[in-house]
């Protein structure tokens, strides 16, 4: 008798965990996916359906309004992102979005326009070597799959002391550098809509230049400094790791420059909102 309860108990248990499991089963959407066919004999009108990315994220939510033979129409109340052929669907207990939301971790796309900033110590390779401040900021495109375009402007202020040659004033001087930079770049934004992400770049561009040795642009030619005054090439390499508060992401990265035959680097706080 006990034997035969177990039975039972253990068929109804597995029936109830083959009601909650994904199905990868065959399904076809419309072009603009505002509904979804799939063939489940185990699907009843009025069912919610929820469907799930390879992360098991939820991706979109619908109901089945009709049964066509084997076909079951799922028209969606709410989407996340689009449907791929390698996402699964199950059946969900109801399909109200609060609940779901509780329940499930959401699907979330890349924003496709950002903007940000960010703060910066910096260190550039003239002199005995230059230290000082750098503050950047950028607006981005999202190209899709992880691809994006970047317009990023930055300011420096660094100073440091400049050894003089046998025409200088000075054996050593002071030496300050102030420069305007702007440039165009391309990143890969890896995971961008996730919590944690990752994101390189690369971009070239100009930067203008202010220097002076002891408070003055005079004799600076007489200084080892390998930046001149005025427009300049600039190169940026760069790696942040992010963290993501919904909209809002928060990261900490390094970057590699080069303003005209200088080397510099720079330890970078950064800051993004997504707009779009």
């Amino acid at each position: 008798m006990m034997r035969n309860q177990l039975v039972v108990s253990l068929i109804a248990f597995s029936m109830m965990t083959l009601a909650s499991v994904a199905h990868a089963g065959p399904f076809a959407c419309n072009s603009e996916q505002t509904y979804c066919d799939v063939r489940d004999k185990g699907v009843a009108v009025g069912d919610a359906i929820g469907f799930f990315n390879k992360d098991d994220e939820l991706v979109a939510v619908g109901t089945v309004t009709k049964i066509d033979g084997i076909e079951r129409r799922v028209e969606f109340s709410k989407k996340y992102g689009g449907i791929r052929k390698n996402h699964t669907y199950k059946i969900l207990d109801n399909a109200d979005e609060a609940e779901l939301t509780k329940k499930y971790r959401v699907y979330r796309e890349d924003s496709k326009i950002s903007v940000g900033g960010g703060l910066g110590l910096a260190s550039i390779g003239v002199g005995d070597g230059a230290a000082g401040l750098l503050v950047e900021g950028f607006g981005g495109y999202s190209l899709g799959r992880g691809l994006k375009v970047i317009g990023r402007g930055m300011f420096t202020s660094v100073s440091t002391t400049a050894n003089g040659d046998i025409d200088a004033p000075t054996k050593n001087a002071n030496y300050s550098l102030t420069g305007f930079g702007i440039m165009p770049a391309i990143a890969y934004h890896h995971n961008a809509a996730k919590q944690f992400s990752v994101m390189g770049e690369f971009g070239l561009g100009f930067m203008y230049a202010s220097a002076t040795v002891d408070g003055s642009a005079d004799g600076l030619e007489n200084y080892v400094t390998e930046i001149e005054n005025g427009f300049g090439m600039l190169m940026r390499g760069s790696g942040t790791a992010f963290f993501r508060f919904d909209q809002l992401i928060a990261g900490v990265g390094a970057s590699y420059y080069r303003i005209q035959a200088a080397q510099g680097y720079s330890i970078n706080l950064a800051v993004g909102y997504d707009l779009d």
